[in-house]
């Protein structure tokens, strides 16, 4: 675990320049969004409750969770897993966009209208289109949790072992795509 932990930061990146190119291509094709540069999402990760400060990981159902932020890209890589605070989203974004739910107000993140009852046929049109993108980053930790169950409730204690457990997690999982891309791949030929 720790040595798959070490390898976050090779495995899990920002997209480079060219990449971020190809996945805003991607989502202006699909859905007509442009310079979208990924999907952003959260996901409750069980938990044993805490001996130190337990109260800190109740979350709004009342079970101890940690919250996996992770952000994909079209390929449902992670391509930046946050279990902390969230970074600057102009740092990571530049001129381009994430799109994410309604929980995620900034400025550099494409969100759905709140559907209150009263929505235009356009605001209900651009939020299809938008659910359409954004269910990428629900497949990628539905993906993740599958390959590794032990993510629906991980039984280690302390803070710092679970994340890099998690962390580990998340590398096997890109790990995990490319070899499958590579296997199809090799398959077609």
């Amino acid at each position: 675990m720790y040595f798959l932990s070490s390898f976050v930061a090779d495995i899990i990146k920002l997209s480079s320049a060219a990449e971020k190119k190809q996945t805003a291509a991607f989502y202006f094709h699909k859905a007509g969004f442009p310079n979208v540069i990924g999907c952003i999402y959260g996901s409750h990760i069980k938990i044993d409750k805490p001996t130190e400060q337990s109260v800190d990981y109740i979350n709004r159902k009342g079970y101890n969770s940690i919250v996996l932020q992770g952000l994909c890209n079209e390929h449902l890589n992670f391509i930046a897993k946050y279990l902390h605070r969230i970074p600057w989203f102009e740092t990571v974004c530049g001129v381009k966009y994430i799109l994410g739910d309604s929980a995620y107000p900034q400025s550099q993140l494409i969100t759905p209208y709140k559907d209150s009852g009263y929505l235009t046929a356009a605001q209900q049109y651009f939020n299809k289109k938008l659910s359409t993108c954004r269910v990428d980053i629900e497949h990628v930790f539905g993906l993740c949790k599958q390959r590794f169950r032990q993510l629906y409730h991980v039984k280690l204690r302390g803070h710092r072992r679970i994340c890099q457990f998690i962390r580990a997690c998340c590398t096997l999982h890109n790990i995990a795509n490319k070899n499958d891309a590579d296997i199809f791949n090799t398959e077609a030929q």
